[in-house]
């Protein structure tokens, strides 16, 4: 113990020394960088662009900080809960389930009734999945998978969507998005460092214990707290955050819309009924 405690200290020295010299040598590019616009102005001396891009980047760091603060303490959860592997890794499934499910005609629905307001979907329902971890009830976890599914989807196509299509509509120029997505990777690498200490102190600063049911020893329904729900809790703060600043900072945008769109998904309806015939023509 005492081992591991000494070599906590060293870790967070040498991470934090990595993180400012990627940091500066990040900011020597950028600022070096020039657009091919034919003004030669660079992104970094649009002050507009630097305010849409701070715009962006402070919703996706919070998106992906709660996605980062959960993850590594589903499984977890699952088994102080007392659930056996196969019922784990059902849970699993079915949330890599939802997820191929629904992210097939997600995309088209945020590009026909605004991404804006998808954005605000994910919000609400990887909120719901937190919630549902505090219930020791098979069900209700299922529920719980299923929405995290539905909420992985739309974290992965509606925010990037939603930037290049109002980078397009504000005329920057087209040289600029890899500014943005450059801060947007490296910056995501930093949160997700940054959220597993958070979780992991989170996690332990009180035990899983029962707030109302049975006694939170078998899987009876049991409403829990503490332990790893808290994680789940500190990634619902986030989301917060970040859907308040959505909804106060952000417009709506669209793609296809009519015709478009509607091919879209009828096309995507039509992958996933092959998709569906193909396994069970294998099956037989």
């Amino acid at each position: 113990m005492s081992d591991t405690q000494s070599e906590a200290p060293a870790f967070l020295f040498f991470f934090f020394v990595a993180v400012a010299i990627t940091g500066v040598l990040l900011h020597r590019k950028w600022t070096s960088s020039e657009g091919d616009d034919d003004s030669g102005k660079s992104a970094s001396d649009s002050v507009e662009f630097k305010k849409f891009q701070k715009t962006y980047l402070i919703v996706y760091f919070c998106v992906m900080a709660g996605d980062w603060l959960q993850g590594p303490y589903v499984y977890a959860l699952y088994d102080s809960y007392g659930f056996d592997q196969h019922d784990i890794a059902v849970l699993f499934v079915a949330g890599f389930g939802s997820s191929m499910i629904f992210g097939t005609f997600l995309g088209s629905f945020a590009d026909r009734f605004g991404r804006k307001k998808f954005c605000l979907v994910y919000i609400a329902s990887y909120i719901l999945s937190c919630l549902t971890k505090h219930m020791n009830s098979y069900s209700w976890l299922m529920l719980g998978r299923l929405l995290g599914g539905i909420s992985t989807s739309l974290l992965y196509s509606v925010f990037d969507s939603w930037m290049i299509n109002e980078h397009n509509a504000r005329t920057f120029d087209q040289s600029w998005l890899s500014d943005t997505f450059a801060l947007a990777i490296f910056g995501n690498s930093v949160v997700a460092i940054l959220a597993g200490l958070v979780a992991n102190t989170a996690a332990g600063v009180s035990d899983l214990h029962v707030v109302s049911g049975g006694e939170g020893n078998t899987n009876d329904g049991s409403l829990m707290n503490g332990g790893f729900c808290a994680p789940f809790d500190v990634a619902i703060l986030v989301l917060i955050a970040g859907g308040l600043y959505i909804n106060n900072n952000w417009g709506e945008n669209y793609g296809s819309r009519g015709d478009e769109a509607d091919s879209g998904l009828e096309g995507s309806v039509k992958v996933l009924k092959k998709g569906f015939k193909t396994i069970v023509e294998n099956q037989a």
